[in-house]
């Protein structure tokens, strides 16, 4: 996670102006109310940390107690002080961790994901109002990423606490509704991050490449996967797929046994795609084609562009902000080619999707193009190849590809793990 709550209250309290919609003066008074909770970076310790404190209580009391007592007060700087030691705790024994542990790290995760969700229904409405009007050829795209914005500043100290939590089950909880508006604010995240690299195209690429083991080639992909990583803990079993428009295309769509391989779930193994069932957040892939896609597009989805005349993508962005029409990305490795051109991480859009461009023919070798009348070659699409859209799909991982999780690629599914298997992946 990149932000971390913080038990301050400042003087910095903005009124939302008198001709300000019901709606958004309300998510503005929401914002208030984070500022009071303020927010600054914070980095993941890894789970074998110890953080002795007396948040909450002193170290030895019981768990659950201490983290009500720490919800109770609204410390969530203590809060995440006592996770990283009930971390602590679940490495000694990550096959039996203990109950109240296991309880206590459950009730600091509901209770923030419950948090969430609420802020996200106070932005029900304005969100409403920023959506494009049949008819109407207006952009509020624009419009909508500054009210996103405004939702992210809230949720963003209650995803901290989430980012500290029980690295397996970081974002479980049996509500789909909550389950699904906390993914949603995850990729919110996620897009917002990817926004602040703009202008830091030499640390965004450095960045990209080592979090996605990339030494060469395009790190479009390798970007995208770093935001999701940094914002909402993308786990690193999806580095190699997000390296390319292909590999993404498949593990979305549990393409081979390679894309869906054993999942180890509290005491069983199961297969990947059976899990995310059961969890109710299955991944997709949806082409789009002059129209909304099915799953509709929010932002910090991945959006597969086709700039190169091709029959499949060949570009990798995620969605910044979408009205219903109107589309607007964020994407690395697009922009000037030089390292030192720092319009290597730059916005695009907004896209049309009433309109999708065709533009994007499958042309014939350039040596049978005709010549035209003067003289020089004319690109001429293949008419026996599929043409694309420009923006060529748009895709959506699991709730659970955000959580730290034991894989198995075997036909069979293997022995129980020991607890250094669970140690090992619990600490990538």
């Amino acid at each position: 996670m990149s932000r971390q709550a913080k038990n301050v209250v400042t003087d910095d309290v903005r009124e939302a102006p008198a001709s300000a919609s019901p709606g958004l003066q309300t998510a503005l008074g929401n914002r208030n109310i984070a500022r009071m909770l303020g927010a600054a970076p914070i980095q993941r310790v890894p789970p074998n940390a110890s953080t002795p404190s007396t948040a909450g209580g002193p170290a030895g009391a019981d768990p659950v107690e201490r983290v009500k007592a720490a919800i109770n007060a609204r410390n969530l700087d203590g809060l995440i002080t006592i996770e990283k030691e009930l971390r602590f705790e679940l490495a000694k024994d990550p096959l039996n961790p203990p109950l109240a542990v296991r309880e206590a790290l459950a009730n600091a995760r509901h209770w923030a994901m419950e948090r969430i969700a609420a802020i996200r229904d106070t932005y029900a409405a304005p969100l409403a109002q920023n959506a494009t009007v049949a008819g109407s050829d207006d952009d509020h795209s624009g419009e909508r990423e500054v009210t996103e914005t405004l939702m992210d500043d809230e949720c963003a100290p209650f995803l901290g606490v989430l980012a500290e939590g029980h690295p397996e089950y970081r974002y479980e909880y049996a509500n789909t509704d909550v389950q699904t508006k906390v993914l949603a604010a995850v990729s919110l995240h996620a897009s917002r991050r990817g926004v602040a690299q703009i202008g830091h195209r030499s640390a965004a690429e450095a960045e990209s490449r080592a979090k996605s083991n990339l030494t060469e080639g395009s790190w479009c992909g390798a970007f995208a996967y770093t935001q999701a990583e940094a914002a909402g803990g993308l786990g690193p079993h999806l580095r190699a797929a997000m390296q390319g428009e292909g590999g993404i295309r498949s593990a979305l769509t549990y393409a081979g046994a390679a894309n869906n391989p054993w999942v180890w779930v509290f005491n069983r193994w199961t297969k990947l795609q059976d899990y995310h069932a059961e969890r109710k957040s299955l991944r997709f892939y949806d082409p789009v084609t002059t129209a909304a896609p099915a799953h509709g597009i929010l932002p910090g989805d991945l959006v597969l562009i086709d700039n190169s005349f091709g029959t499949d993508p060949d570009h990798i962005t995620t969605a910044v902000s979408f009205d219903g029409r109107f589309l607007r990305t964020i994407g690395g490795n697009q922009g000037g080619a030089a390292a030192t051109d720092e319009t290597g991480v730059s916005r695009s859009g907004p896209f049309d999707l009433l309109h999708n461009p065709i533009q994007n023919d499958v042309t014939l070798p350039k040596d049978k193009w005709p010549i035209g009348k003067d003289g020089k070659p004319v690109k001429t699409a293949d008419p026996t190849k599929v043409k694309n859209h420009r923006v060529h799909g748009v895709g959506r991982w699991s709730i659970v590809d955000y959580e730290i999780r034991l894989y198995h690629g075997g036909e069979a599914a293997p022995a129980k793990p020991t607890a250094n298997d669970l140690k090992a992946a619990a600490s990538v």
